[in-house]
């Protein structure tokens, strides 16, 4: 037991230190995805990954993320709705020198509030698109698509 704490404890930090010391936007977003189906979710840890600026390139009609910080909020209110949410990553691949292409899948049960709707109990099951963009090795700018719509009719109560 005291080995399994161990390597879990050394996996966590190996965690923290990828966020700075990743060489690649894969390598960074491989780590970012890794902390953010961290439960608990802790949006402290999202900040080495973010530069000083940030672009949303594809802004919802409600606004756009404008910095880490918000990114981090968003994430939050995923893992806040569902506690045993996680991202089933189909891939990250490389885009030129400064982006890599995220594909994932999002899965949960929503047992808490979720961007405004009560818990349910209903599952959770979106996918989308995210591409990445980097500068110095930091986060800097996002275009996505997600199945939003599909996810606020699974969020509705039935």
């Amino acid at each position: 037991m005291k080995s399994l704490v161990t390597l879990i404890s050394a996996t966590s930090l190996a965690l923290l230190a990828n966020a700075s010391d990743a060489d690649t936007p894969v390598e960074v977003m491989t780590a970012f995805y890794e902390i953010a189906d961290e439960r608990p979710f802790d949006p402290a840890k999202f900040a080495p990954f973010f530069a000083n600026t940030f672009d949303d390139h594809d802004p919802q009609p409600s606004g756009g993320l404008e910095s880490g910080d918000d990114v981090a909020g968003f994430f939050a209110g995923l893992a806040n709705g569902s506690t045993d949410s996680k991202h089933v990553i189909e891939y990250i691949v490389p885009v030129g020198e400064d982006k890599a292409l995220v594909r994932w899948q999002f899965v949960g049960t929503h047992d808490g509030n979720m961007f405004g709707f009560p818990a349910t109990g209903n599952a959770i099951d979106i996918s989308g698109m995210e591409l990445w963009e980097f500068k110095d090795g930091k986060i800097s700018g996002l275009w996505h698509v997600e199945e939003l719509a599909t996810m606020f009719q699974q969020l509705k109560a039935q």
